[in-house]
């Protein structure tokens, strides 16, 4: 890990920072976000949510945004304004993640209202499969081909 004497203070200090939570970054990565979506999975199968499990699972997100957090701000490529952004579209599209797995999967106990969620949950799974799976396809191979034609022209002579 190198830190170099012509960044600015501050980011030489984001940068000791996020060397000494490598750690904790780890853990947020393998353990927390597995941790909250095994949760989910249990509490939609099992149809059974307490308090102590959906804390659990805010926890588990909580450390995750938290640590994304200090990785964005070590970036030195952007300006403040859209690390903080770049943040907040994370947390939002994490947290609307899990909401719409809850409410995909959510089985009224009035059998009234059993049918206006089913017809939601048809539009929830369709919106999906149309408006977010394409652009995540797309998104994802164009960054893929994207670093490996950058990393193509750093290797040529």
């Amino acid at each position: 890990f190198h830190v170099s004497i012509s960044d600015g203070g501050e980011h030489q200090y984001l940068l000791r920072k996020l060397y000494n939570n490598l750690g904790f970054l780890m853990e947020a990565m393998v353990e927390a976000f597995p941790q909250s979506l095994l949760q989910l999975i249990a509490i939609v199968y099992f149809n059974e949510p307490t308090f102590l499990s959906i804390l659990s699972i805010l926890i588990s997100m909580t450390s995750v945004c938290s640590k994304l957090f200090l990785l964005m701000m070590t970036s030195i490529l952007i300006s403040w304004s859209r690390k903080i952004f770049l943040w907040l579209c994370f947390v939002a599209d994490f947290v609307g993640i899990f909401f719409i797995v809850c409410f995909a999967f959510y089985q009224p106990s009035n059998q009234e209202l059993q049918p206006y969620f089913s017809t939601l949950q048809n539009i929830m799974l369709y919106e999906i499969i149309i408006c977010v799976a394409p652009f995540a396809v797309v998104g994802s191979i164009g960054m893929h081909l994207f670093h490996s034609l950058r990393l193509i022209d750093r290797t040529a002579p």
